[in-house]
């Protein structure tokens, strides 16, 4: 009963398995010095004990986690920790169907037919769900949309399982008060659990083909420090905050979850390999940042994220374009940004995107002015002209960039003056999906 209940704070079990495995091998003991037969337990016992032990040690640590909560449902988490925690499970399975096979030779000896036939159906129930969810639960991080609801059968027929291993122990312990059995001297006979030698072969074979792609694919996802998903922005001097989107692994909520200098945060996707926030930046961190005076941003709890894939510019207000340019139309869909002016002064284009940052955006974005009416001279623009500007993305990639900028472009009047004007402020999000953060992270690898 002690190792199924699994009370923790902190993540730490106050409750340990390794109690009420004590307690198991006190009485193996206990009963070894009547039954010599028993004493084939003890052994399993220790290593079931030895290896409880150790997860419940490691289990002070703050990575130690396993497995995460993400909606309803539990998945786990692939490392170091989990594969302790499954050894254990796996020796206190063997424990388990060893335990069994003990009270169903007792009562074949005593000719109890009946509990022997519902022992046995027992101990092979909870064998088959066992060994079914081992080999289920690494490979539901390939395919957690089709294995979840199987996931959750399974987990609860395991519940089941163990349940009516906790009402066979009672019910032998029962059976002995009632001297409706007795200890026999014999030969522990060879459990069918272990006499299958080849089937066993077969069933290790598939725990361990599941869990090594598992193992594979979660190094993959694993990225040394979080990263700053690719960020342009340009901001004006009174601007008060805008959004930014860290990468990471963390999987726990405690303190990694601090945010830049006290600004507002959430995680926006939760998958069993990474995580992403957003984050709100403050516009002291945006003009540091855009006057190189840091690299990186740091959390409260001093965890730093690399920032050299943001693009950060602080510019004086410039003039109004309302004089030049009526806005007829803007929208923004699916990562393209496009809006159609009416020219009602006569200027030449002399720079269709006048920000420090348009080259780093090329490898994502290509940008341009278009018009129906053919002029002599490339971006010459008349009263009366309609044109539009185009931004859209150039590869896949350019999903997860996020842009906030004002689209300032630089002019040439009639007069031949030159002048900088602010038309419009642009405004694209990340679409950030686990498929494309899994991209990012192959990228990094190769």
């Amino acid at each position: 009963m002690i190792t199924f209940l699994d009370f923790k704070i902190n993540q730490i079990s106050i409750f340990p398995d390794f109690i009420g495995i004590l307690v198991v091998l006190s009485g193996c003991q206990t009963i070894a010095l009547e039954d010599e037969r028993i004493k084939k337990m003890i052994p399993w016992a220790y290593v079931a004990l030895l290896t409880s032990c150790s997860q419940w040690l490691l289990s002070f640590f703050s990575n130690a986690q396993t497995s995460q909560k993400i909606g309803m449902f539990e998945y786990p988490i692939l490392n170091t920790f989990l594969l302790i925690e499954t050894i254990s499970q796996m020796v206190f399975i063997i424990l388990i169907l060893m335990m069994m096979e003990y009270f169903i030779q007792i009562t074949k000896e005593n000719d109890e037919k009946d509990w022997t036939r519902i022992f046995e159906r027992r101990k092979r129930f909870y064998f088959y769900v066992s060994v079914s969810l081992f080999i289920l639960a690494p490979l539901i991080i390939f395919f957690p949309e089709s294995l979840t609801i199987l996931f959750i059968i399974l987990s609860l027929l395991a519940f089941i399982a163990f349940i009516q291993i906790l009402m066979t122990s009672y019910r032998v312990k029962e059976l002995f008060r009632e001297e409706l059995l007795t200890i026999k001297q014999g030969e522990f006979e060879q459990t069918q659990f272990l006499k299958v030698r080849k089937k066993l072969m077969i069933i290790g074979i598939l725990v361990i083909s599941s869990w090594i792609p598992s193992y594979i694919k979660s190094a993959q996802m694993q990225v040394s420090e979080p990263i700053l998903l690719p960020t342009f922005v340009a901001v004006g001097e009174d601007s008060d905050s805008l959004s930014a989107y860290v990468l990471h692994n963390e999987q726990d909520q405690g303190p990694y979850f601090s945010s830049f200098e006290g600004a507002d945060h959430f995680t926006i996707l939760r998958s069993p390999f990474f995580n992403v926030d957003q984050f709100q930046l403050r516009h002291e961190t945006i003009k540091k940042l855009a006057e190189k005076e840091q690299n990186e941003l740091v959390f409260s709890n001093g965890t730093t994220v690399d920032a050299s894939s943001g693009y950060f510019h602080v510019f004086q207000e410039g003039k109004p374009g309302d004089d030049f340019l009526e806005l007829i139309d803007e929208h923004t869909s699916g990562g393209e940004y496009t809006s159609t002016w009416r020219v009602l002064k006569t200027f030449n284009l002399v720079e269709e995107w006048s920000l420090p940052f348009t080259k780093e955006l090329e490898p994502y974005f290509s940008y341009k002015w278009v018009t129906e009416t053919q002029r002599e001279k490339q971006n010459q623009f008349e009263k009366g002209d309609l044109i539009t500007f185009i931004l859209e993305p150039r590869t896949e990639t350019a999903k997860i960039v996020s842009i906030e900028a004002p689209l300032q472009i630089r002019m040439k009047t009639e007069t031949g003056g030159e002048h900088e004007v602010i038309l419009s402020h642009i405004y694209i999000r990340p679409n950030i999906t686990e498929q494309n953060m899994k991209e990012i992270l192959m990228k990094r690898k190769h």
